[in-house]
């Protein structure tokens, strides 16, 4: 949430961040911390230009920040190389976004579901995107791909 902060400091209207900024800052902090030492990991950022009202984009942090630490931790555990992948699309004209993250790891369990995930962070994800008026997908094949829709607010 700090830096989330800081990036809403930074921005010239205090009311909005600059979300691809955002994320390339996360994604590089995560790799410090979350990424195998034996893995190498390259990280696709789809997201320039994104500006989200802060009141949007506080909960889309933690939902990025949550799910892409499980990429880390999970989609890279034991590989030499890996991909991650972090997404964001708005389309103003219907109202709505998406943010996805994707893994090139391991698979997900065979019959996993968002509704049925037994820990903790997903579930924060979970509802932290019911909050937003949207809702969690989860793909299996041939990557593991977390996408979250959202409402956007009225005007931005």
């Amino acid at each position: 949430l700090a830096l989330l902060q800081s990036h809403i400091g930074q921005s010239e209207n205090h009311g909005s961040v600059d979300f691809g900024a955002f994320a390339r800052e996360l994604i590089g902090e995560l790799l410090e911390t979350e990424a195998p030492e034996e893995t190498d990991v390259s990280v696709h950022l789809h997201a320039k230009g994104i500006e989200l009202p802060a009141a949007l984009a506080m909960p889309l942090s933690l939902i990025t920040n949550e799910l892409l630490a499980n990429a880390f931790r999970f989609g890279c555990a034991g590989r030499e190389e890996a991909v991650i992948g972090l997404g964001v699309e708005l389309d103003e004209e219907s109202g709505f976004g998406s943010l996805v993250v994707k893994d090139d790891g391991r698979a997900l369990p065979e019959g996993f579901s968002i509704e049925g995930a037994a820990g903790l962070g997903l579930r924060i994800v979970r509802g932290l995107a019911e909050r937003i008026g949207g809702s969690v997908e989860v793909g299996d094949e041939p990557v593991t791909e977390f996408r979250v829709g959202f409402r956007l607010p009225p005007g931005g």
